[in-house]
């Protein structure tokens, strides 16, 4: 994988296979005191208030350890609700952590 600074508000990741070309990411967000780019928050509802609704927030933040590139993906959503009563209530955090390779 191969990470790029496109612009201050774009990073682009380039993923490789067995050495040859596999696929090109996007992400949109900006780069923040703490020196990490944070993707904007995706924030989503489902509005059949009170009967059924739903929300849901995520968010990707990059950042660089020593000599790994750490990627730390988390989500906070309800899949559904019926008068109050959650159906599912999801809470997730993922770190993915890459070495460096070459310069």
């Amino acid at each position: 994988m191969k990470v790029e600074i496109v612009n201050p508000k774009l990073l682009e990741f380039t993923f490789y296979e067995n050495g040859e070309y596999f696929e090109r990411k996007q992400l949109k967000g900006k780069f923040k005191e703490d020196r990490c780019f944070y993707s904007r928050k995706t924030f989503s509802v489902i509005p059949l208030f009170p009967l059924v609704y739903g929300y849901g927030n995520w968010q990707t933040r990059v950042y660089r350890v020593d000599e790994e590139l750490i990627i730390e993906i988390t989500e906070n959503s309800v899949d559904g609700s019926i008068l109050g009563v959650f159906l599912r209530h999801n809470k997730y955090n993922e770190i993915l952590r890459f070495k460096q390779i070459g310069d």
